[in-house]
């Protein structure tokens, strides 16, 4: 067997969560994803979109696989719910206005950029309003 050694911290010293090279990463990502906004919004939203449901994907992931261990059943529900809206997300994705990819949805029968869009914007908060059994608990909100 190898052992494995995960403590790289001197005794009593804490390491910290971000190192400078992560924090740097995270500027040049966020002024990339600025100028491809500046450059075609597109594209932007496209991308913002695509991380999005990358991160959804990954909370189901982590959720279902952790299953196991948690003794309740709330992970799970955000976990599918986290699914649910990764979903839509990739509805909403392909249908933004200007991607064309649906040649049926003319502008006049498109959905408005607002309502649909806050509704599932604003889906992933409905889900910690459920138990561990699922049903609706508007006073745990």
């Amino acid at each position: 067997m190898i052992a494995l050694n995960l403590d790289h911290a001197a005794p009593g010293k804490a390491t910290p969560l971000l190192g400078l090279g992560h924090v740097g990463g995270l500027v040049v990502f966020c002024a990339l994803l600025h100028l491809s906004a500046r450059y075609n919004y597109l594209l932007f939203h496209t991308l913002v979109e695509t991380i999005r449901i990358v991160v959804l994907g990954s909370i189901f992931v982590l959720a279902w696989n952790a299953r196991r261990w948690v003794s309740d059943g709330f992970l799970v529900i955000v976990g599918i719910a986290s699914l649910g809206v990764a979903a839509l997300e990739i509805l909403h994705t392909l249908a933004f206005k200007g991607l064309d990819l649906f040649p049926a949805m003319t502008p006049t029968c498109r959905p408005s950029s607002g309502s649909p869009s806050a509704t599932w914007k604003g889906l992933p908060s409905c889900s910690p309003c459920t138990g561990s059994d699922g049903r609706y608990r508007p006073t745990s909100c």
